[in-house]
Formats: structure tokens, C-alpha cells, sequence
């Protein structure tokens, strides 16, 4: 199907929306309004669960509200979306 100019497709919208979320959650984070920030970081995952840097703002959040499990599971969820190997590339370059 062709799509005329300005036109996104479901996913497109659905990626911008998330992108909006994720910085709303940074804003909070920033805030120090930590649980409000996982909570949006949950939002995001809901539309984009391989989403590593929420899964790691997630954890840093939680971590910072004393919530180490909740933190350890959210940094466990990266390796499970990332191969370990490209998180060692990554760190390479």
C-alpha cells in the first residue's frame, strides 16, 4: 500500500509515541521522580520490550528507589534482548 506524503504507518507512530515516552521518562528521572520515571519506562517496554536503554533507565530508577531485585531483574532483561556478544562489541568502538 502506498502511503501519500506526511502518512506513517502504525509502527512508525508507535515508535514516535514510544520516543516521546522514553524522554517524558528522562525528564522524571532527572526530576528524581523515580517511580513515576519506571512507570513510564514500563510504557515504553509495553510497546518496545527490546528496548535496551528503557531497560536500563528502568533500572537505574528502581535501583534508585532501593529496589535492587526489581533493578537486577530489569538489567537481566538486556542480556536477554542482547547478545552478550554484541554488548562486548559495542563497548569496543
Amino acid at each position: 500500500m502506498l502511503m501519500g506524503p506526511g502518512e506513517q504507518t502504525l509502527k512508525e507512530r508507535g515508535l514516535e509515541k514510544t520516543s516521546e515516552l522514553f524522554d517524558e521518562g528522562l525528564a522524571l528521572f532527572k526530576l528524581k521522580k523515580y517511580e513515576e520515571a519506571a512507570l513510564i519506562y514500563n510504557e515504553v517496554l509495553k510497546t518496545d520490550s527490546d528496548n535496551v536503554a528503557a531497560w536500563f533507565m528502568k533500572s537505574i530508577s528502581l535501583r534508585a528507589l532501593g529496589k535492587n531485585h526489581e533493578a537486577e531483574q530489569a538489567l537481566r532483561a538486556i542480556l536477554m534482548v542482547t547478545p552478550l556478544s554484541t554488548l562486548r562489541d559495542q563497548g569496543q568502538s
